[in-house]
């Protein structure tokens, strides 16, 4: 889903949840049938505490907890270019949530089948897409064998 790239290892499958305006959704279901819904957005508020540290710090991503008192999230913040219309930087870009979430040192390791490839013409098993050409243009939601 543009940038975000979920690889699930055997045994777990990754579907579309949901594609709207500003964001859409891909739930990696585990081996355990615990699941992990990975929401790609471009309008997310930081949900960093003041002087909070990271979870997970890889070299495309910093990963912060967060929880509403109901359910354990993260928020993952990737380092995006310069652009006409963004000073770039680390920005807040997917939210994370689901069952197989307990807030733990062991989350680590669900964060390891997600990675960002900037490069729009990386190839993917699937692409899932979102936003005003899916809905008003007819760009397709769903693409096997992109490139």
């Amino acid at each position: 889903m543009r940038e975000m790239v979920i690889a699930p290892q055997e045994g777990e499958t990754a579907y579309l949840t949901y594609s709207g305006i500003h964001n859409g959704g891909i739930r990696l279901v585990l081996a355990n049938g615990k699941f992990v819904d990975f929401t790609y957005g471009e309008i997310f508020r930081d949900q960093r505490r003041p002087g909070q540290g990271t979870s997970v710090r890889a070299k495309d991503m910093r990963v912060y907890l967060y929880d509403d008192e109901r359910e354990i999230h993260y928020q993952v913040h990737v380092e995006l270019p310069a652009t006409d219309w963004s000073g770039g930087g680390w920005q807040p870009l997917v939210n994370v949530g689901g069952t197989a979430l307990n807030g733990s040192r062991a989350d680590a390791r669900l964060f390891e089948r997600l990675s960002f490839n900037l490069d729009v013409e990386a190839v993917c098993d699937r692409r899932y897409n979102f936003g005003w050409d899916v809905i008003l243009d007819g760009e397709p939601i769903d693409e096997a064998n992109a490139q």
